[in-house]
């Protein structure tokens, strides 16, 4: 994608979303990549209008015909898994593509935007506990030990108040 564009072509946002079906974190088959690769094909064919829930249930996940999208909230909650997805590859192995799928919160349709555009708007990482245990128990003993500090402390003026 040429740096002065800011809207990628068809072919971009194929090899984009091939490279991110790719990826662990989008499994084949997957659920979340099933959907990302529905609304990203819809959207090229120009048809974003028919992006619904009903629509993205019954096509791209199979639900029957008579899904309620008012009492089943599979698609929302597939969606956020989606949009969570994303945040992951792009704050990871997919960080230095130029291209972004953005989909924001509350909407089915994707932008695709230079990375230069969405950067600002995409959450950092989500990292799994495991890799950052040793930072989070110092973090949290350290605030373990304030807060018994501050208690002890309450306490003790506590005491003087009452004895007088």
């Amino acid at each position: 994608m040429a740096e002065a564009e800011s809207v990628p072509t068809e072919a971009e946002v194929r090899d984009h979303l091939a490279r991110i079906l790719a990826s662990p974190s989008f499994p084949a088959g997957s659920q979340t990549a099933k959907v990302l690769t529905f609304v990203v094909e819809r959207t090229l064919a120009g048809d974003s209008a028919s992006l619904k829930a009903y629509t993205i249930a019954v096509e791209a996940l199979g639900r029957p015909a008579d899904f309620d999208a008012e009492s089943d909230s599979s698609v929302r909650v597939t969606m956020k898994r989606v949009r969570s997805s994303l945040e992951i590859y792009y704050g990871g192995i997919g960080r230095d593509e130029p291209l972004r799928i953005v989909l924001s919160p509350g909407s089915y349709r994707p932008a695709f935007v230079a990375a230069s555009v969405a950067l600002p708007f995409i959450a950092p990482p989500m990292v799994p506990a495991a890799a950052s245990t040793e930072p989070f128990l110092s973090t949290r003993m350290l605030l373990f030990i304030i807060l018994g500090m501050s208690t002890l402390h309450l306490a003790f003026h506590f005491k003087e108040l009452i004895a007088g």
